[in-house]
Order: structure tokens, then sequence, then C-alpha cells
């Protein structure tokens, strides 16, 4: 493989098709990912997206029904499973826990790529990137797993060639 130093596509070029996979559903583009790079906890990856992405909804659920649905002076304050603040909390405590391991995962897969692309850069920058743009991030390995399955399968394909043209008559 030659190394590169550099990523295939830049962090901003996730709008091709793959891009809007990415946005849309980053759990599948992240196992995608995991699978052509060999990434064994590659069901993993894609379940804390999947996860984080369902608490997320809750969250937004649970927020939507107390400010819609149920007048503030009807509120048990005291109780927590009523307190829509607490439950509140204690859905993004469980988020914030999900998301955490999902950025470890993530980190993990983008470090490995990194390396065995000898793509120049540091575990602090990789997850500057994942915090700010995780679907970029998660296109642009996916483009980079591309290009090293391209490269394994021309690699393949020069070594099956015989050096004298001769030998296959």
């Amino acid at each position: 493989m030659a190394a590169t130093n550099e990523w295939n596509k830049g962090l901003w070029d996730c709008f091709n098709k793959i891009g809007i996979q990415s946005f849309c559903c980053t759990a599948i583009t992240e196992y995608n990912t995991t699978v052509k790079v060999g990434y064994r906890y590659g069901k993993l990856a894609c379940a804390l997206c999947f996860v984080s992405r369902m608490v997320l909804c809750l969250l937004f659920v649970v927020f939507g029904y107390f400010l819609l649905c149920v007048p503030l002076h009807e509120i048990e304050w005291q109780n927590p499973l009523t307190n829509p603040t607490s439950l509140a909390l204690i859905i993004f405590d469980i988020f914030f826990v999900i998301s955490f391991l999902r950025h470890i995962v993530s980190l993990e897969i983008r470090s490995r790529i990194r390396r065995r692309r000898g793509i120049q850069g540091t575990t602090g920058r990789d997850l500057c990137v994942l915090c700010c743009c995780m679907p970029c991030a998660i296109n642009q390995e996916y483009n980079e797993a591309l290009v090293m399955i391209d490269e394994q399968r021309s690699t393949l394909v020069t070594n099956e060639i015989p050096s004298d043209g001769n030998e296959n008559l």
C-alpha cells in the first residue's frame, strides 16, 4: 500500500454519493467502513450509533411532550419521573455516555485507517474532527477504505499476471 500522508478526500468533500448516507444514517456507513477495514467491532459501532440516535429522539419527545402538552402548573416538581428537568437530565446522561462510547469506537476506526495508510495526524486532531463533524469524518474514512480495497485488488491482479506472455499459450 502506498502511503500518501494525506487523506484521499478532504473532510469537506462529503457531498458525494455516500455523503448523503453519511448524514442520514451514519450507522450504516460506519459499519461498512469497519467491514472494509477489518475492524472487528463494526457491529458495536453500528449499534452505538443507532442507540445514541434513538436516545436523542427520546430526549426530543420528552421535551416536546412537556413543552407542548403539559401545563407547567400541573407538573409535580418533586417526583423525578414527572419533573421534566430531572427526566431530561437522566435521558441526556444516557445519551452522553452512549455518545462518548461511540466517539471512542469511531476514534479507534479513524486512527486505524490513518496508521494503515500512513496519514499524518494525531489522536487529538482525530477527536476534534469527529466532534465537529462526525458525518463528514465517517464519509472521509469510508472513501479511504474504498481506496484501500481498490489498492488491494490491484495488487492481487498484478501479482497474478505472469511475467512472460508465452506462459498462457
